[in-house]
């Protein structure tokens, strides 16, 4: 009966600290993502609101939205394949990808491939990431999407990046403002 106990004590004790750092694993996927976008859209004309909850303790769910030195705001959104830890490690190298690579690409398509050429290179689990990418130059209207390992991206009005017409659970939506 008492080495029962003891087992039961030891199991608990890992699964409180399994969640105990999977707890800190959120916190710091989450502090990846941009917290506040106010600087990258300043002075575009859009207005973006950004929120994230992943399915899980952590997940593959990735957005960017980044202002370039000539002025162009780009917005990138993600998911990685798969689920939990995995996903967090390769969401959390394709946001470094993103943040090099938008800021000095010039082309949505241009920062995709490069991304994906990026991953491709030292990939031993043959992850994937769906991708999005879109820069706009907010004096000129918008530019078309770019995306990777989804079907043909779908074309949006110049005014809207993506429409929510509920509130805002999950995801990114943009608008132009005026």
């Amino acid at each position: 009966m008492r080495s029962l106990l003891k087992a039961k004590a030891y199991s608990d004790a890992v699964k409180e600290k399994i969640a105990s750092e999977l707890q800190v694993a959120r916190e710091i996927q989450l502090g990846i993502l941009p917290s506040d976008i106010s600087a990258s859209i300043a002075g575009s004309g859009l207005e973006i609101e950004t929120f994230l909850e992943p399915a899980r303790d952590v997940s593959g769910d990735l957005y960017e939205v980044l202002k370039t030195e000539d002025g162009r705001v780009v917005v990138v959104l993600g998911d990685v394949s798969g689920k939990g830890i995995p996903a967090a490690l390769f969401m959390a190298v394709t946001m470094t990808l993103v943040r090099t690579l938008g800021r000095q690409v010039r082309e949505p398509d241009e920062i995709v491939r490069r991304v994906s050429d990026a991953l491709a290179e030292q990939n031993p689990r043959d992850m994937f990431v769906t991708l999005f990418a879109r820069s706009t130059i907010p004096e000129k209207g918008s530019c078309p999407p770019r995306a990777l390992g989804t079907s043909r991206p779908s074309w949006f009005r110049p005014a809207i990046l993506l429409p929510c017409r509920f509130p805002l659970q999950r995801g990114l939506r943009v608008w132009r403002s005026g």
